[in-house]
């Protein structure tokens, strides 16, 4: 059986106002439809050094950081493709600008990002 995974516009991510008539079929907005599976597993960072790290590394740190406020924001990452040297240098002016963060989760990953480069030294 193939299952369409549909790409809804639906904003309040609640997947039973999904009106997507095809099925069998999984909505992005579903907590059945996992990103992850299509793109591969992010990986647990293996050094301390973050600026070692590749992308996928950087996306399981900032689900890892903050699970609730910046989890759902780590797709951006990816796609934007955010490394360890990139993590580094971001401000959380860029977050906002380019990666369509909030102010909060900004100044939450600044935070988690701050603490990184201090436990580097």
């Amino acid at each position: 059986m193939n299952i369409i995974f549909h790409f809804c516009q639906n904003i309040t991510l609640n997947p039973t106002q999904c009106f997507f008539k095809a099925a069998p079929h999984v909505c992005v907005c579903s907590p059945a439809y996992s990103p992850m599976a299509e793109v591969g597993e992010c990986k647990r960072p293996t050094g301390k050094d973050p600026s070692s790290w590749g992308v996928e590394e950087v996306v399981w740190f900032i689900k890892d950081a903050d699970p609730q406020a910046l989890g759902p924001h780590a797709d951006a990452f990816r796609k934007h493709e955010i490394d360890g040297d990139a993590l580094l240098l971001l401000k959380s002016e860029m977050m906002m600008k380019y990666l369509g963060l909030k102010l909060g989760p900004a100044l939450k990953l600044c935070y988690h990002i701050d603490r990184l480069k201090q436990n580097r030294l």
